[in-house]
């Protein structure tokens, strides 16, 4: 299932994202992980989750690897190193695991969004766009999660010129 992405009414950084991540992959493969600058990134890094894949479809575990502080403030927890099972509220999980293994099945970018519950707070609206990295330029093993709060005004933060290849 290949979805389309709104681009085009999504916050400019996701299409930021887009473009910085098909910069950085040889033709017809995925980028890796190892090509991320963080310099590039830096105003984005606050709201970027990277979560580990590991296993084969059907067996697979997902990992956090990184959590933005601003994605960190939100939640009001801090998840590198725990499982996306581990972390992720029950009325939830099954959703995003179905989303994180659509990425990793297909390579393909997907969005979401959805009200999450929140730790001394009933919900926030949250959105994201799930991106997928390859150290081989074709299996996933990381998926770069871009997030966003879109009741939130620090979002409209200035964005980097994207790097030249």
């Amino acid at each position: 299932m290949e979805q389309t992405i709104p681009y085009a009414t999504l916050h400019p950084r996701y299409a930021w994202m887009r473009d910085y991540l098909a910069g950085l992959a040889p033709p017809g493969q995925l980028p890796s992980r190892r090509k991320l600058d963080p310099l590039d990134l830096r105003v984005l890094l606050p709201f970027i989750v990277l979560v580990d894949v590991h296993g084969p479809k059907g067996d697979r575990e997902f990992r956090y690897r990184l959590m933005g502080s601003h994605h960190v403030d939100m939640i009001g927890h801090n998840f590198t190193g725990v499982t996306v099972t581990d972390a992720t509220s029950p009325q939830l999980l099954a959703r995003v695991l179905r989303n994180m293994n659509l990425v990793a099945d297909t390579g393909q970018a997907f969005y979401d969004r959805f009200a999450l519950p929140f730790r001394d707070r009933e919900f926030i609206d949250s959105e994201r766009v799930y991106f997928p990295l390859a150290e081989d330029g074709f299996t996933v093993d990381v998926i770069l999660v871009l997030n966003g709060y879109p009741d939130n005004p620090e979002l409209d933060r200035v964005l980097p010129p994207i790097r030249k290849a």
